[in-house]
């Protein structure tokens, strides 16, 4: 009887005690893992969130950059955290997409992970050497039809969002082109710059001044809506392809077992950063749209994103290493 009053007081005690660290959460520096290195939209993102974080926690925001393998490399870091919402992690459409097509991975994303906000969206757009003798997209898939496989197009590499907007278009458009992935975003442009490659697709400001200097063609945004940085290039769905969409985007998760209010606390303070005029004209400047929402809005907004890559990359049999 001794033991088990003794068990149920010891109980009692944690419970307590968790309850109070909630309660005092954040006490030390709070880790903000970025899936990329330095530099980039996503490294941008992270280090301008945690400048504003700290006047709200209370407690110095880092940011950790763990780039390698698509996002894998952070992605198992931030596994591997305790659920104590210390370790923030930047999710992406990665995370959707390698549980579909590359397997086995050292986690879970949905078992291990709760969803907390979606931070931003950014568009991709289908570029264009000037040498391509095309001027809208409708132009271009003509010619990739009467080309079928001969035309080529780069991307900062496979499984990111560019690949998979580029994907998603062949399906919808019943084109055939070839894809060549590489190790990011500049050495992409470049390429397509040189003419080594006819096409690019890739987000909206890695190549904008080049489409406004004529170096590139800028054919069609992959978002739901235009892009302001060009403001006359239609979207996809304009160019005769309607329902179509395909953004990259970047969320925030923590560890699944964070407690309701850890999490609560963390979504909240987020949202007063992204709603931040500088924040925004931030992110603006640099072609994504900030979007924030509730934990709620990102669950379903990750559901959402899943039905629909599932399809795709069934459809095209996506295998990534």
């Amino acid at each position: 009887m001794k033991y088990k009053t003794l068990l149920v007081g010891l109980s009692m005690l944690a419970a307590f005690t968790a309850s109070q660290a909630q309660s005092r959460y954040p006490e030390q520096p709070i880790k903000f893992v970025v899936p990329a290195a330095a530099g980039g939209i996503a490294d941008l993102l992270g280090r301008t969130f945690a400048k504003h974080l700290p006047s709200g926690f209370g407690q110095p925001v880092v940011v950790e950059n763990r780039g390698g393998a698509g996002g894998v490399v952070a992605t198992e870091f931030a596994a591997k955290a305790p659920a104590d919402g210390y370790t923030l992690i930047q999710t992406t459409i990665g995370n959707v997409v390698q549980p579909l097509a590359q397997k086995p991975l050292p986690y879970d994303f949905e078992r291990d992970f709760v969803p907390v906000s979606l931070l931003i969206k950014m568009p991709n757009v289908i570029f264009v050497h000037p040498s391509v003798p095309v001027n809208t997209l409708q132009e271009l898939v003509a010619l990739s039809k009467r080309r079928p496989g001969t035309l080529s197009y780069a991307t900062s590499g496979t499984g990111f969002s560019s690949h998979l907007a580029a994907e998603l278009f062949k399906s919808v458009s019943g084109i055939d082109w070839l894809h060549v992935p590489y190790k990011g975003s500049a050495p992409a442009v470049t390429d397509v710059l040189g003419g080594q490659v006819p096409v690019l697709v890739d987000n909206a400001i890695s190549a904008e001044r080049h489409a406004k200097s004529g170096a590139l063609r800028a054919l069609a945004v992959t978002s739901a809506k235009r892009y302001p940085g060009l403001p006359n290039v239609p979207t996809v769905a304009e160019s005769g392809y309607p329902g179509y969409e395909s953004t990259g985007w970047v969320g925030l998760s923590v560890r699944t077992g964070t407690s309701p209010e850890i999490i609560k606390r963390v979504s909240a303070e987020f949202a007063k950063v992204a709603a931040m005029p500088e924040v925004r004209k931030i992110m603006f400047d640099n072609g994504a749209e900030v979007v924030g929402g509730t934990p709620e809005e990102y669950a379903a907004f990750l559901a959402a994103e899943k039905r629909k890559w599932t399809q795709v990359v069934k459809a095209i049999g996506l295998r990534m290493e």
